[in-house]
């Protein structure tokens, strides 16, 4: 099974235990015990819980001897931003009456909270996806889009933003991970992968996976193996 999962504005993992110092990154983050309660500590607080959100770039640290499932959420996502207008504490515990199991589970019981998102595309956002579905997205650029779809870019961004709830520029950068962390799970090399998927070096790929989601590709294929 791959170890990561990949939505259009969320990535999420389990993991068995968790010894992690000090870190920040620049996805929202949101931790739920599958069993036991886990420690987390910030500058300012230090929970012992069940569940938490942590916003973006917020340094902490988290301890548990449990499994927990992590959700990654794109802030410039429309989910990501009802997040942060849901709590404004960098740092908040909460509460859930029965745990989920899977990251599906958990998006159910958050959009239950709030629905950010509108129904129905507009028939040229559908085109853009579709071409991005059907072709490797390391191919197309905001401007090849936009005259594809006759729109101008700064137009179709914003149509891109409202429709899909994320930013067409954090899209590319989510899909060339997804690529990326695929292949590194399919035993290609961190270079061949990183290449593959659209990065310059290899070490452009980890940088970008640590700066976005807080691990790399090695920590990826450990918890694979566990």
């Amino acid at each position: 099974m791959f170890p990561i999962e990949f939505e259009k504005d969320y990535v999420s993992f389990h993991t068995k235990n968790v010894q992690a110092e000090q870190h920040q990154h620049y996805y929202i983050q949101i931790t739920v015990a599958l069993t036991e309660p886990f420690h987390v500590k910030t500058a300012t607080q230090n929970e012992h819980t069940h569940a938490v959100i942590i916003q973006a770039n917020y340094p902490h640290t988290l301890t548990s001897k449990g499994p927990l499932l992590f959700l990654l959420i794109n802030p410039e996502s429309l989910l990501g931003e009802a997040i942060q207008q849901l709590t404004q504490q960098p740092l908040t515990p909460f509460s859930l009456r029965q745990n989920p199991c899977t990251s599906k589970q958990l998006i159910l019981w958050l959009t239950t909270q709030y629905t950010p998102y509108k129904q129905g595309l507009d028939d040229r956002i559908q085109l853009v996806l579709q071409a991005l579905q059907q072709h490797d997205v390391t191919t197309f650029n905001i401007a090849h889009l936009a005259r594809c779809v006759f729109l101008s870019e700064s137009r179709l961004s914003h149509l891109f933003k409202e429709q899909v709830g994320i930013s067409m520029r954090s899209y590319f950068v989510h899909e060339k991970l997804k690529t990326a962390f695929w292949l590194v799970c399919q035993n290609y090399s961190l270079t061949d992968a990183a290449v593959a998927a659209g990065f310059s070096s290899a070490s452009h790929f980890t940088r970008t996976a640590k700066e976005k989601l807080g691990v790399t590709p090695r920590d990826i294929k450990k918890i694979a193996s566990m």
